[in-house]
């Protein structure tokens, strides 16, 4: 089983990374993944894009 915390920076708009978070969220209660931490958006410089950061624990094999 992995027990090892990936991390993922995802960069979007405010809209896209609600959706991802909707999405990590509904396999996080289907106990696929469990969510370490979410971070809030953080605006990219000089871009109308937002990134947020992710640490995750895949709850299966791979």
């Amino acid at each position: 089983m992995a027990t090892e915390i990936n991390e993922m920076r995802i960069t979007a708009t405010t809209g896209e990374l609600l959706e991802w978070e909707a999405f990590f969220q509904k396999i996080a209660s289907r106990k696929l993944i469990t969510i370490v931490q979410l971070s809030e958006p953080y605006p990219n410089r000089n871009s109308i894009l937002h990134r947020q950061y992710y640490k995750v624990k895949f709850n299966g094999e791979i």
